[in-house]
C-alpha cells in the first residue's frame, strides 16, 4: 500500500512530498498554459522554449499557494490519498457573531451578497466573479464587519489607482463607520482598515525595500484585491503581493476576472479559484440592476481605411470619422432633448476635445457637461463625479478612466464611441472593457429615503454603440463587441441603422 501524499502550504507556496512521477507528470500539464502570443518570441524561435508557462515543478513538486483548490479537486478525481499540512493561520469565526455582526451592518444585504459573506468566510482564499452594479464595495464592508472582534482583523484593500482609494475609503469609511487608513503617493498612514494604491506600495517595498513598510505588508492579515484581473499581467501586482506572508485570508474581486490573453491559472496561483459568481443577468432578473438596451450603429463609411498601423487605423476610423462623430453629436442632442443623463466613452484625448468642441458649436449649455481624462487633475475628476451624481451635470466625456470600479451614479445613456475589442471573444469571457463599461450604466436609481433599489420596478438603459466597418480590423473589434453583449441573456441587442436611430424603428 502506497503512503499518501504529504501537501505542506503556507500562505504564498505549496509542495507535494513524495509525489509519484506519474502524479507529478498530469499536474505539471494541468499547471501550464500556453502563452498568448509565443510564437512571436525570441526565446521559442531559437529553440529554447516551448511556449507554455508551467505553476507546478516537477524538480521540486512546488506550487504557488492559490492553486491548492485545483490541485486537491485533481486529486480526489485521481482517487489519491493524500493529507494536507495547512501552515496558514485559519480564519475563526463563530457564526453566532457574524450573524450578530451582519445584522448590526449599515445597510440590509441582499441575498446573495448574504451568501458572499459566508462563501469568504468559508474560503479564505478565493476570487469573487461579482458583475459591476453587485455591490462589491458592500461585501467588502460586510466581509470586514462580519469579522469583527475584540481582536480586530488588520485588513489591506489594494486598488489601483487614486480615484478608486478615495472613493473606497469614502465609502467603506461611511458604511463601517470607522476612519479609514490611507498609502498613496506622499502618504503612509495605515490603520486597522487601509486602501492602497499598488503603485505606491511597490515602490516602496519593492523599489526601495522600507523596513517599515515591509513590515507592514507581513503583518496584513485580511487582503482585499479589487479588481484583481490586473494581478494576471502585472509584476507590480505580484511582487508586492507576495510581501503578504501571513495572511489569513485573501479574497479578490471583479466583474470581469479573466484574460482573454492568458490563461486563468495567473489569477488563481495569488487568490484562489472563483467560488462566487453572480451576473450581470441573474442582477437584471432579480431587478438589482437596470436592464440595457444595446443599439450598434452600422453606418456608411466616407471612405475605406487602407494600411497603417493600428494607431492611424484608429485615428481615421474612429477618432476623425466624421460621419461616425456626427452621429454621435446626434444622439448627445436627441437624448439631451429628453432631459436624460450621458456618459460618453472616449479612449483618445483629441477624440474627447474633438467632441467637446462639437458639443459647445451646437450650444449646449457648458455648466451641463464636462470632459475629463487621465490627465485631469484628480481633485477635478472628483469633483465632476460629486456633480454627476448630485446631477448638476447632465453630460460627462469621459477616457477610459471610469472603465473599473469607479461607482458611477443611475445614468439614462452610454455611448461607446471608444471602439476596441481587438481580443477574440473566447470561451464565453467577453470583452473586459465592454463589460466593465456596460456596467457602468446598469446602477438603478434609489429614491430619497430608501436604502435600496425597488427591485420589482424595471428600469431600462440605452447603450449605443458602432459597427465600424472601415477596416477589416476595426469590423473584426466591432463583431467581437457585438458578441459580447449577446453573451449577456438579458440584454436586449439590436442591429440597426443610423437612418433609424430617430425614425421610431429602434424601439
Amino acid at each position: 500500500m502506497t503512503n499518501p501524499l504529504k501537501i505542506l502550504v503556507n500562505p504564498t507556496k505549496g509542495q507535494i512530498l513524495n509525489c509519484p512521477k506519474d502524479i507529478s507528470d498530469k499536474l505539471f500539464e494541468l499547471c501550464s498554459y500556453q502563452f498568448f502570443n509565443y510564437q512571436y518570441s525570441q526565446a521559442y524561435i531559437d529553440g529554447y522554449w516551448d511556449g507554455y508557462v508551467r505553476k507546478f515543478s516537477k524538480i521540486t513538486k512546488s506550487f504557488p499557494a492559490g492553486l491548492l483548490f485545483k490541485i486537491l479537486s485533481f486529486l480526489k478525481k485521481e482517487k489519491a490519498e493524500f493529507k494536507v499540512v495547512d501552515s496558514r493561520r485559519e480564519l475563526d469565526w463563530e457564526e453566532s457573531t457574524v450573524i450578530k455582526n451582519i445584522n448590526n451592518f449599515k445597510f440590509t444585504l441582499r441575498p446573495y451578497q448574504i451568501d458572499g459573506v459566508m462563501a469568504g468566510l468559508k474560503f479564505p482564499y478565493m476570487v469573487f466573479w461579482w458583475a459591476t452594479s453587485s455591490g462589491k464595495t458592500v461585501l467588502f464592508s460586510a466581509l470586514i464587519s462580519a469579522l469583527k472582534t475584540k481582536t480586530f482583523k488588520k485588513t489591506l484593500i489594494l486598488v489601483a489607482n487614486k480615484d478608486l482609494a478615495s472613493q473606497h475609503r469614502e465609502e467603506i469609511g461611511s458604511m463601517l463607520e470607522e476612519k479609514i487608513g490611507v498609502i498613496e503617493e506622499g502618504k503612509f498612514n495605515p490603520r486597522q482598515i487601509t486602501v492602497a494604491v499598488i503603485n505606491t506600495l511597490w515602490q516602496k517595498a519593492i523599489k526601495k525595500k522600507d523596513k517599515q513598510v515591509l513590515k507592514y505588508l507581513s503583518n496584513v492579515d485580511h487582503l482585499i484585491l479589487d479588481e484583481c484581473h490586473r494581478i494576471i499581467d502585472s509584476k507590480m501586482f505580484k511582487n508586492t503581493i507576495a510581501q503578504c506572508k501571513n495572511t489569513i485570508a485573501r479574497h479578490g474581486f471583479s466583474g470581469s476576472p479573466y484574460s482573454l490573453t492568458s490563461d486563468d491559472i495567473e489569477l488563481e496561483c495569488l487568490t484562489g479559484p472563483p467560488l462566487s459568481k453572480v451576473t450581470m443577468s441573474q442582477l437584471i432578473r432579480e431587478g438589482w440592476t437596470s436592464r440595457p438596451e444595446i443599439f450598434m450603429i452600422k453606418f456608411p463609411c466616407e471612405k475605406k481605411v487602407s494600411g497603417g498601423n493600428h494607431h492611424q487605423v484608429y485615428s481615421s476610423g474612429i477618432v476623425e470619422n466624421k460621419i461616425r462623430n456626427e452621429i454621435i453629436l446626434s444622439i448627445v442632442l436627441e437624448e439631451y432633448s429628453l432631459g436624460n443623463f450621458i456618459l460618453v466613452l472616449v479612449k483618445s484625448i483629441k477624440h474627447g476635445i474633438d467632441l467637446k468642441k462639437m458639443f459647445i458649436k451646437e450650444e449646449i449649455f457648458s455648466e451641463d457637461f464636462a470632459y475629463i481624462h487621465g490627465s485631469t487633475n484628480k481633485d477635478l475628476r472628483s469633483k465632476v463625479r460629486e456633480q454627476f451624481k448630485k446631477k448638476n451635470l447632465k453630460i460627462v466625456i469621459a477616457s477610459q478612466i471610469w472603465n473599473e470600479g469607479i461607482d458611477i451614479p443611475a445614468i439614462d445613456v452610454l455611448i461607446k464611441a471608444d471602439g476596441g475589442g481587438g481580443s477574440e471573444v473566447q470561451e464565453g469571457k467577453g470583452i473586459r472593457s465592454v463589460i466593465q463599461q456596460t456596467g457602468r450604466i446598469l446602477r438603478k436609481p434609489i429614491l430619497d429615503g430608501s436604502q435600496d433599489v425597488d427591485e420589482k420596478t424595471e428600469n431600462v438603459v440605452r447603450v449605443y454603440d458602432f459597427f465600424d466597418d472601415c477596416h477589416k480590423d476595426l469590423a473584426r473589434h466591432s463583431f467581437n463587441r457585438l458578441e459580447t453583449y449577446n453573451l449577456e441573456k438579458e440584454f436586449t441587442v439590436k442591429l440597426i441603422s443610423f437612418k433609424d436611430l430617430f425614425s421610431g424603428a429602434k424601439r
